[in-house]
């Protein structure tokens, strides 16, 4: 699941096609764009709320791209489960 939290965040910054083997690669990239990103950090999701429409927008892309390629890597479908969880709040 943190894999996949780490994932989703990346998707606030950027569409990515790249086909990360590890949370470490994905923290990499991250820290290209929040370079003081600490996932240890609670706040972290408090602080970039605002783009969370875009993180989903991001992820929807990169699985559609995914999908038309036949396969499932680079996606996940957790923002299937943040889209849900909005609904009931």
């Amino acid at each position: 699941a943190a894999y996949s939290n780490t994932k989703l965040f990346s998707c606030h910054q950027c569409v990515t096609s790249t086909s990360y083997k590890s949370a470490n690669a994905v923290l990499k990239d991250l820290k290209q764009h929040i370079t003081d990103y600490d996932k240890s950090n609670k706040e972290i999701f408090t602080q970039h709320i605002d783009k969370l429409q875009i993180a989903i927008e991001h992820a929807e892309k990169a699985l559609e791209e995914a999908e038309k390629n036949e396969t499932d890597n680079p996606s996940t479908r957790i923002h299937l489960l943040v889209k849900q969880l909005q609904k009931l709040s």
